[in-house]
């Protein structure tokens, strides 16, 4: 067994945060890893600029990978907003996150679940 390495990410001038704190800042599905810290996305080493809504939606869907999400559970996490079904605003930007998460790559890792919502990856996908 490997000594177990103590990371640090700075969170800003003069601040840095260590261990456990660090590890949760950044959060890996597949190929995608969002660091929460820096506010940062990449996919396979690709840096991907995304609004505020569109980092916290998909740090959303990474933190439920594998499973589905509600449009409702989406709209309250994102939008801190009680769930208004009848708008599209969720459909909206899962278009415009598809398009800078997935175009330019064979494997589509935002799916729709019908019924239920919406996915990030599948039920046997590499999450940490």
């Amino acid at each position: 067994m490997s000594p177990k390495r103590n990371t640090v990410i700075e969170d800003g001038p003069g601040l840095l945060r260590s261990g456990k704190q660090a590890a949760e800042a950044v959060l890996r599905a597949g190929e995608i890893e969002l660091n929460r810290a820096v506010r940062t996305v990449r996919r396979a080493g690709r840096r991907i600029e995304l609004t505020p809504k569109e980092f916290a939606l998909l740090e959303c869907l990474m933190r439920h990978a594998g499973r589905g999400v509600s449009r409702a559970m989406i709209i309250e996490n994102v939008w801190n907003l009680s769930a208004d079904t009848m708008t599209n605003v969720v459909d909206v930007y899962i278009k415009t996150l598809r398009k800078k998460i997935d175009d330019g790559f064979e494997e589509k890792l935002i799916r729709t679940v019908r019924g239920v919502g919406y996915q990030l990856g599948s039920d046997d996908n590499d999450i940490t």
